[in-house]
């Protein structure tokens, strides 16, 4: 996975830790689906789909759009539990093409064909979620103009991961459901050093998985290129468990930002592999 390069304080390291599928930060709210270049002519059956992936509604009025298009989301309307709010360039247009009839019309503009950055604030106009969408690898090209959307494979993964997205097995994709490509596959729960931030130095890394995986190898993770040569698991047993798994032996990288990248090549949770 690819990431822009961010200034740190000289002596420090800013680790940039994509692991794969890691995930999403704690928002109960996430931006779960994109179709910013349907496949007809007009054009016009656009559409962004949010998921409550909590346990309680969420009363999402006078959340707004920033950054993409324009709205402003009615007082009184709220995401039921693990429930879809779906908004779109042309509701009409979106039923006509999908049968779904629940979306409500943005203001003005139009996604992007090209990628951008869509920013979800709360009334406070707190930042609840953000994605940043390319039509270029590593996110998914058939959403670009052939016919699917852009959905979250998972809604707990890093929505902000181009690997974290699939083309929709179908066109105009599946607002106001789950998705098509839906998967429970097995994915990164924490890691230390967290993604992001900056640490003094950086002997080791620590990977904890959502259920008990086999075929962790030192070589699934690499800091800056070089790759780790030792792991351990204190709690693993006969060469399976959740983690935490401890990589090290890796090149010391220098002052400055870092990509820590976990390859998800071998690891398995039953016969179920790590997607990615």
């Amino acid at each position: 996975m690819e990431a822009s390069m961010r200034r740190v304080v000289a002596g420090a390291f800013a680790v940039l830790a994509f692991l794969l599928f890691a995930p999403h930060a704690a928002a109960q709210v996430v931006i779960n689906e994109i179709h910013y270049n349907p496949v007809s002519a007009g054009g016009t059956e656009e559409f962004l789909e949010f998921h409550n992936r909590g346990n309680t509604a969420v009363n999402i009025g006078g959340w707004s759009i920033a950054d993409a298009i324009t709205l402003t989301v009615p007082s009184g309307t709220s995401i039921p539990a693990h429930g879809y709010f779906v908004v779109a360039l042309n509701p009409a247009a979106l039923q006509a093409a999908t049968g779904y009839a629940g979306a409500l019309q943005w203001t003005s503009g139009n996604l992007s064909n090209g990628g951008e950055i869509i920013t979800l604030r709360d009334a406070a106009l707190a930042t609840v979620d953000v994605v940043n969408y390319d039509d270029a690898a590593p996110w998914p090209l058939a959403p670009d103009g052939t016919g699917p959307s852009l959905e979250l494979i998972n809604p707990t993964l890093d929505n902000n991961a181009g690997a974290s997205w699939a083309a929709s097995t179908g066109n105009y994709g599946t607002p106001g459901a789950q998705n098509s490509v839906f998967s429970n596959a097995p994915a990164v729960e924490s890691e230390i050093p967290a993604r992001r931030t900056a640490v003094a130095s950086l002997a080791s890394v620590s990977v904890t998985f959502t259920t008990s995986v086999t075929g962790v190898t030192a070589g699934n993770l690499s800091v800056g290129g070089s790759p780790a040569t030792t792991l351990s698991c204190a709690s693993c047993s006969g060469g399976a468990g959740t983690g935490p798994y401890v990589f090290s032996g890796f090149a010391a990288p220098a002052p400055g930002s870092v990509t820590v990248t976990l390859s998800g090549a071998g690891i398995l949770a039953g016969a179920v592999a790590v997607c990615g």
